[in-house]
């Protein structure tokens, strides 16, 4: 839509054709608001030629648009004529007022979608009381809608109006799941405008849902593993014999491990065929002879002065503490052929430079 019909639909088609057979993929068309009345007829006209170019679900932003029945109709019907499910963005909000989600559970038990239903971000629901936060999963799970968490983009996104107590953002994901939905995560942007962190990775999902969703490292990894190869109707990965051979080989002990250190070594299987692997090499480069720190006696008033210090040992930099000036001097003593740091502007100047144009180099200023 917004007047470049469906060439993004196009490219991404095209750039997935690259990795046949190594990743599944699913496209959605996700239109430019607004898609309701006569400011939407471009917009509706360019979902229809996405769904011709070839894509795999049909996507929206009810709370987005003028009018959010609207919109969640529209995309039911265009839905269910081109016999493709749903995959829409909900409530990407913490305005309490803003709370679409009942509106689209309602219109797939209503219409009997019959395809599937996934809603992301729902963040509104996040600052709703517990009461209403039940009733609202309670439809959720009776309309078999699949609820998508994104710690990552609404972490980032959500909250900046908010100095004191600030809200994190996440759906209700205990709320959800102890009603019987079907909760899952992931990452909605990558180093973009919108998110700028992140690294493709489910296991950075995982950690900030046990930090800031408080999931025990269990819950987590099945929010990012099991649980979404199922909304994307795929087959459980079990560990037994008989199951669909994807999976990820990480270096570490246990998954709570795996989530807190994200080791960069894995290989990646797909059907049984290795697809990826990635090695990480670290060296430790130890000093041909190793010298303790030199120790350099606490701070002095004696010259009114500050000035950082820089603890050498075997040729390599250890550290820089602020110390007084008298201290310093001490070091340009122990140490002549080392850099001396400028007093009045705490930057590094070689031994004989007079940064502060006192008529002495640095280290004499201390001598």
């Amino acid at each position: 839509g917004g007047g470049i019909g469906a060439s993004h639909v196009v490219a991404v088609r095209e750039a997935a054709k690259r990795f046949e057979g190594l990743m599944d993929i699913q496209t959605v068309a996700l239109v430019h608001q607004p898609v309701t009345g006569a400011d939407g007829a471009e917009n509706r006209a360019a979902l229809l030629e996405a769904i011709e170019a070839g894509v795999d679900l049909v996507g929206g932003c009810p709370h987005l648009d003028p009018d959010p029945q609207g919109l969640i109709d529209h995309v039911i019907a265009v839905a269910t004529d081109a016999g493709l499910g749903l995959d829409l963005h909900v409530d990407e909000t913490l305005d309490a007022d803003a709370l679409t989600l009942p509106l689209l559970a309602r219109s797939i038990q209503r219409t009997g979608f019959a395809h599937p239903v996934t809603a992301g971000h729902c963040v509104s629901l996040s600052v709703q009381s517990l009461p209403v936060q039940e009733a609202v999963a309670r439809e959720v799970a009776a309309a078999g809608i699949s609820i998508v968490a994104l710690p990552q983009t609404n972490l980032f996104l959500q909250g900046w109006e908010h100095p004191v107590s600030m809200p994190r953002g996440i759906t209700p994901i205990n709320v959800l799941r102890d009603a019987g939905v079907r909760v899952v995560a992931g990452a909605d942007n990558v180093q973009d405008p919108f998110n700028p962190m992140g690294r493709s990775d489910g296991l950075e999902t995982a950690a900030l849902l046990v930090m800031a969703a408080h999931q025990l490292p269990d819950q987590a990894l099945e929010l990012v593993g099991n649980s979404v190869r199922e909304v994307l109707g795929l087959r459980r990965v079990s560990m037994q014999v008989g199951d669909v051979a994807d999976l990820v080989a990480i270096d570490a002990p246990t998954a709570r491990a795996a989530m807190a250190d994200a080791p960069r070594d894995r290989m990646v299987f797909r059907r049984g065929r290795l697809v990826a692997t990635r090695r990480e090499t670290s060296t430790v480069h130890r000093p041909a002879r190793t010298e303790e720190p030199v120790a350099v006696p606490g701070p002095a008033a004696d010259h009114g002065k500050r000035n950082l210090w820089l603890a050498i040992s075997g040729g390599s930099l250890l550290a820089l503490t602020d110390l007084g000036g008298a201290s310093h001097a001490r070091l340009c003593r122990l140490i002549p052929e080392t850099c001396c740091v400028g007093e009045s502007n705490n930057t590094l100047c070689s031994d004989g430079i007079d940064n502060d144009s006192n008529g002495y180099t640095d280290c004499q200023d201390f001598a």
